[in-house]
């Protein structure tokens, strides 16, 4: 009660106050910096994504690019993509299927006879003929495969001393095979690049030929093959990558949309790479053609031997295997 008998007034209720215009800038600032930085994310330049190089990490750098004197892995991946062989397998399967060889007969157990496939060429355009498997399966008997051993494949069946009785040119797309000894599993070594991949005979011949039991350092290091891709020394940097760029004169169409690979092999485990007395490499579909080596390899066990026995004399007494090389990586043109 106010004095005087009065009643006093309650004080007036302050009005709320608004949000006010400073937090409506904040907020507006806020959107307007959201907006822009999602406007710029969306619009932004740069380097465009390369659709049309496929680039694989390899555990390990290949030994060759030479299919008459390769036996690791590493090396079989990036020859098969570089050559061709007469007969393969179909995908998933223990069936052989013709590739380079449209078809053959099997005249006996020791005579084969292989059909050419028509309008086949090299990456540098010139014509596949028969005489360029014969030029392929000469120089892996003549030269005999001196840094890998891989030769034997083939030598087994097929006789060094008499070529041109062992490999008959009948025609432009007809050569016969003649075998020393029956062999069932003849075909079957026919399937893998290593070594029994085709290159060109007149490439073989201008970049210093055959000679016996010694390896050729051009053919080591560039391809001359009929399949998807092709390689130059240039496109090999050590211990970095490998590049196979498309043939343009591929004569099937399972990579017309690839025109480079990049291979770049990384550190892998020694063991596993394909040699004489140890584990094979990988073959082309599906490991097919590994579970065919390592049953063939049981069945020539005393060749193995022999290759060991081979190398305790040549190098005091103890196995020599070249060193691991580092890793690389290839890079393939699509």
């Amino acid at each position: 009660m106010a004095e005087g008998g009065g009643t006093e007034s309650a004080p007036p209720v302050p009005a709320k106050r608004g949000m006010g215009w400073r937090l409506w800038a904040v907020i507006a600032v806020v959107v307007i910096l959201v907006i822009a930085g999602a406007a710029y994310y969306l619009t932004r330049g740069g380097p465009s994504r390369d659709t049309k190089t496929l680039v694989y990490y390899m555990q390990s750098e290949p030994l060759t690019m030479d299919s008459s004197d390769a036996y690791d892995l590493w090396s079989f991946i990036a020859i098969q993509n570089t050559y061709d062989t007469l007969v393969g397998y179909k995908t998933d399967s223990l069936q052989l299927v013709g590739v380079l060889a449209q078809s053959w007969d099997i005249l006996d157990a020791q005579h084969y006879v292989f059909h050419i496939r028509h309008g086949v060429k090299f990456w540098d355009g010139s014509n596949f003929t028969a005489n360029d498997v014969y030029a392929s399966f000469r120089k892996v008997l003549i030269e005999n495969s001196p840094e890998s051993g891989v030769a034997w494949i083939l030598n087994q069946n097929l006789d060094a001393s008499n070529i041109p009785g062992s490999l008959w040119v009948k025609d432009t797309f007809t050569i016969q095979m003649n075998l020393t000894v029956a062999y069932a599993g003849f075909l079957q070594t026919l399937a893998t690049v290593e070594p029994s991949a085709i290159m060109s005979d007149a490439w073989i011949t201008a970049n210093g030929g055959v000679q016996p039991n010694t390896a050729n350092d051009i053919i080591k290091h560039n391809t001359m093959g009929t399949a998807p891709y092709y390689m130059k020394a240039s496109d090999w940097v050590a211990k970095d990558h490998m590049t196979l760029h498309k043939n343009p004169y591929f004569w099937r169409d399972r990579c017309n949309q690839v025109h480079k690979r990049r291979l770049f092999p990384g550190r892998g485990d020694p063991d596993r790479r394909g040699r004489p007395g140890g584990p094979a490499p990988f073959e082309r579909e599906s490991g097919v053609g590994l579970a065919w080596r390592r049953r063939k390899g049981e069945r020539h066990g005393e060749e193995r031997d022999r290759l060991h026995e081979r190398d305790q004399r040549l190098h005091g007494g103890q196995r020599h295997w070249p060193a691991r090389p580092p890793s690389v990586l290839l890079r393939i043109r699509l």
